[in-house]
């Protein structure tokens, strides 16, 4: 059986994978599906300020 890994342990393997991944930059679809939940969030919370 294994023992479970202290935090440091976590953070340097943690570490360690992120630097292996490559960059991928986001998709057009993605950026469009961020901005209407940007757009969508701000719309609601206006709204409810506005009609509190």
């Amino acid at each position: 059986m294994t023992t479970p890994l202290d935090s440091q342990e976590l953070a340097e393997q943690l570490k360690h994978e992120l630097e292996q991944v490559e960059y991928e930059p986001l998709l057009p679809i993605e950026k469009t599906l961020i901005l209407w939940s940007l757009g969508l969030g701000v719309l609601s919370l206006s709204a409810l300020a506005f009609f509190k």
